[in-house]
């Protein structure tokens, strides 16, 4: 991951994978994206007080549900594509796929691999 790369955080919680990734690297652009309210709450409590000059944008919305105009560098699905079948999972992947750059990079992470699902796309 480079400087002042554009970067797409999905279902991060809590701000713990946002929060390092402001302390340690200076991305141009990151939005975050959470249904839910509480979390993203959370992940700006979390990144109150540090020092950063990334543009950080919080939406409050189901992924499935945006549409995007940027491109990505880089999109991190960390503990995220396991909570949905297969159907879904195969739209919100390939939605997704059209914004990452051609040379980007896909980060995730899952508590496990649904076989009828993540090895199928």
């Amino acid at each position: 991951m480079s400087d002042g790369s554009n970067v797409l955080i999905i279902g991060d919680g809590s701000g713990w994978f946002l929060y390092n990734l402001l302390k340690y690297k200076n991305c141009k652009k990151i939005i975050t994206i959470d249904s839910s309210t509480q979390f993203n709450k959370m992940a700006q409590k979390r990144i109150f007080g540090l020092k950063y000059t990334t543009e950080v944008i919080f939406i409050t919305k189901p992924v499935e549900t945006i549409t995007f105009s940027d491109q990505f560098d880089i999109i991190v699905t960390n503990f995220f594509l396991d909570l949905f079948e297969f159907d879904k999972a195969e739209k919100i992947l390939n939605k997704l796929k059209n914004q990452l750059n051609k040379n980007g990079c896909w980060i995730f992470t899952d508590f496990k691999i649904n076989h009828n699902s993540l090895h199928k796309f």
